[in-house]
């Protein structure tokens, strides 16, 4: 699926889930976890939609999972930390989790 300027959350769902990402549609969001192995091998991320917002956006959680089930618990807790929300067509520019061609390179200070 190509991304187009204006995006349904139906298709930013099908566009996730053909990227690998794994979606549930909750009472308010559609939540989204998906490995990060190119990035730090075993971890996963986490992130979700609003479902009621005006233009399809996603809000990315800080941190970083050891495992699919704590990246979900994470999604269920009320007390996470997130990044604002962005546009979806803003977050697929700048994000890092979905490009599997991305590199993370260890900075020591």
């Amino acid at each position: 699926m190509e991304l187009k300027p204006k995006m349904t959350l139906a298709e930013v769902k099908a566009w996730l889930e053909e990227q690998g990402v794994i979606c549930r549609l909750g009472r308010y969001r559609i939540k989204c976890v998906t490995e990060i192995d190119h990035l730090r091998p075993g971890y996963w991320a986490a992130f979700y939609l609003p479902l009621e917002a005006k233009e399809s956006s996603v809000v990315e959680l800080n941190d970083r999972y050891p495992s699919e089930r704590d990246a979900w618990q994470a999604l269920e807790d009320n007390g996470f930390h997130a990044h604002r929300a962005q546009p979806f067509n803003e977050w697929v520019k700048e994000q890092y989790i979905l490009d599997r061609n991305a590199k993370v390179e260890l900075l020591e200070i």
